[in-house]
């Protein structure tokens, strides 16, 4: 199913490649509408079909329980013994694949209608197939761990254990939030509710992770291709600026590592950034990379314009993915607490994620850029 859903999201992005003939990334507000209306739009069916699954799947097992009871499987595991429903089960797994089919078609013509709105990729750019290749694995919310390539783990010093508790928990969330209410209206309510009206509870909540993972997959997508006009500027900017500086040079892989640190999770836009960046400053991969990096030390030892300028490529790094955690905060905290100088990019973090949501972040970053350098 995965490879059909990708052959269709191809072939429909192959169809936006005529409108796309310019490298202009900028959002005009009527192009920024369209886009949210899209977005809106798009959550609002995708709830709406995990709430109609749900419905189509309890109705009838609860208006022929008969039927749905006929063929039972006797099965004993580990000495317990415990009776199968098997028709219940392959009309699960049926309505879940026609449910997956129909979001994948909804978030690639979603994503295909961003593309033609942004006009990107352009055909004409070196990374025209990278990419292409990217929009179709972030429309089917296929994760690759693509940053290990280039030594880059988010989860460095991490336990094992708690790295494959998250992954259990992302997996199961949707099941289990079904289960916890299911639950807790059965204890509160008890002989006094029929049990098709708890079954039904599930509607709401595969409502809201539906639409969860349709905004997840949008904003991605959204995000990606408003980040690449700051990855392109600052890796031309400053690839410039310090091309033959090996002390910046130097600071490069460490500043990375730490960017995917603070994410604590894979990213295609900031893969595409750290790519780049290695590219222009012909940096070696090295393999599970051990950063050892401080911003006291980036504050305190170097020169404060080179200083000013790595944080700004730390603030752009956490930025392109639209959101600004915890940890960054506290982390741009501690910095705006041990710089005895003004740091336009760290002052101004807020604007410039709000700015880059709105589609017009490169702007506003040459504007604090220039505001530093005068």
């Amino acid at each position: 199913m995965i490879w059909r859903l990708k052959k269709i999201a191809k072939r429909k992005f192959k169809e936006t490649e005529n409108n796309n003939d310019l490298i202009d990334f900028s959002i005009n507000s009527q192009e920024l509408k369209e886009i949210q209306f899209i977005y809106r739009k798009t959550m609002l069916i995708s709830g709406s079909i995990g709430a109609l699954i749900i419905f189509i799947y309890y109705i009838p097992i609860n208006w022929a329980p008969d039927f749905f009871n006929y063929w039972m499987m006797n099965i004993s595991l580990f000495g317990y013994k415990f009776d199968f429903a098997v028709l219940p089960s392959l009309y699960n797994i049926l309505l879940l694949i026609i449910e997956l089919s129909i979001l994948g078609v909804l978030h690639i013509n979603a994503v295909r209608k961003l593309i033609i709105l942004t006009q990107f990729p352009d055909p004409k750019s070196n990374d025209y197939s990278f990419h292409f290749s990217e929009m179709v694995d972030l429309t089917l919310g296929n994760t690759k761990s693509s940053e290990k390539l280039l030594g880059l783990n988010p989860y460095y010093g991490l336990p094992k254990f708690y790295i494959t508790g998250i992954f259990i928990f992302n997996t199961t969330k949707a099941f289990l939030s079904n289960v916890i209410i299911k639950s807790v209206f059965n204890k509160l309510l008890g002989r006094y509710i029929l049990r098709i009206y708890t079954d039904l509870l599930g509607m709401p909540v595969f409502f809201f992770w539906n639409a969860y993972t349709t905004r997840s997959i949008y904003l991605k997508a959204k995000y990606y291709i408003f980040g690449q006009s700051m990855v392109y500027f600052c890796v031309q900017h400053f690839g410039n600026k310090y091309k033959d500086n090996p002390l910046f040079k130097d600071q490069i892989y460490e500043l990375l590592a730490q960017i995917s640190i603070h994410k604590r999770s894979f990213n295609k836009t900031h893969y595409f950034y750290s790519n780049k960046l290695f590219k222009q400053f012909e940096i070696d991969v090295v393999p599970d990379f051990k950063p050892n990096f401080t911003f006291k030390s980036i504050i305190n030892e170097l020169p404060e314009g080179m200083a000013q300028d790595i944080i700004t490529l730390f603030v752009v790094g956490i930025v392109i993915d639209g959101d600004i955690n915890r940890r960054e905060k506290n982390t741009l905290n501690f910095i705006t607490s041990e710089a005895n100088y003004t740091i336009p990019v760290v002052d101004k973090h807020k604007e410039l994620l709000k700015a880059f949501r709105m589609g017009y972040g490169v702007e506003f970053l040459q504007n604090l850029i220039h505001e530093k350098d005068n």
